[in-house]
């Protein structure tokens, strides 16, 4: 059976980080409210094999063709904020998140803290 990688006292089933981006700028960093996700990073996460992605402030728009992956991002952060696998319709098992032929993956989610 597949799992992902469990770290920390959380019961949560991901990794996760509760600061801002270090690569970005002090200016851009201060325009995340707090609890703003900041990054998104998938390892051998369905679609994904390794990806981080950078989200603004504001809003973003996440648009492509049927099968690359755009879902799979939603699942990344919901996901990686604690949600059940079964509210997203794909599966029951964390297991079938992983991306085929591995046996591990995981998510980081990374938040915008109160003083970034």
């Amino acid at each position: 059976m597949k799992k992902f990688k469990n770290e920390g006292a959380c019961p949560c089933t991901t990794r996760r980080a509760m600061s801002s981006s270090a690569a970005a700028s002090p200016a851009a960093r201060s325009e995340f409210r707090p609890g703003a996700i900041t990054r998104i990073r998938c390892h051998r996460f369905l679609t994904y094999r390794d990806v981080e992605i950078k989200p603004g402030p504001r809003l973003n728009v996440v648009v492509g063709p049927n099968g690359t992956g755009k879902s799979s991002i939603v699942c990344a952060i919901a996901i990686g904020l604690g949600a059940r696998t079964s509210v997203l319709g794909r599966s029951d098992s964390l297991g079938e998140f992983v991306m085929q032929g591995y046996d591990k993956g995981y998510v980081e989610i990374e938040l915008a803290g109160h003083n970034d």
